[in-house]
């Protein structure tokens, strides 16, 4: 009795390109991600330094953030850093999104980035850490580092 090699052939081919749509809607999802993520960091960060008000940052924390700092002492941690004058410019950002690009995944996608930013002389980096949760990204984490700054 001879068994055909076509079912088996054609098992492998469908099994490969299953694998690779996934491959590529892991990677095609991480880009999307890391594209919303990343501008959420920058406008946030922008309205915060340029009204020197927490609001954004707040309408953006995850529970986990608010159970932390509620939303006074968030207010008062960024009425703090005014003593670094006015923002010139945000310098670079670094950073991206975590996620398994398997598509089958339940994990947590996270993302972490820096940014450094100028205020005349003086200069800071803020490091934010966010958490991708019911369809949108949330502030789990928001912190400034400056030499000038003792929050």
């Amino acid at each position: 009795m001879r068994i055909s090699r076509y079912p088996i052939i054609l098992g492998v081919i469908s099994l490969l390109s299953v694998s690779a749509t996934g491959l590529l809607w892991g990677i095609v999802r991480k880009t999307q991600l890391d594209d919303s993520s990343r501008q959420l960091v920058l406008d946030t960060t922008q309205v915060i330094f340029t009204n020197w008000a927490a609001d954004s940052l707040v309408e953006n924390a995850h529970s986990s953030f608010q159970e932390v700092m509620s939303v006074q002492t968030l207010s008062s941690y960024i009425s703090n850093a005014q003593s670094l004058g006015s923002l010139d410019r945000m310098e670079s950002i670094s950073g991206s999104s975590v996620m398994s690009l398997n598509p089958f995944s339940s994990s947590q996608i996270t993302a972490n980035y820096e940014i450094q930013l100028t205020f005349g002389a003086n200069s800071a980096m803020v490091i934010s850490d966010l958490i991708y949760e019911n369809d949108r990204w949330q502030f789990t984490a928001f912190r400034i580092q400056a030499d000038l700054l003792t929050l």
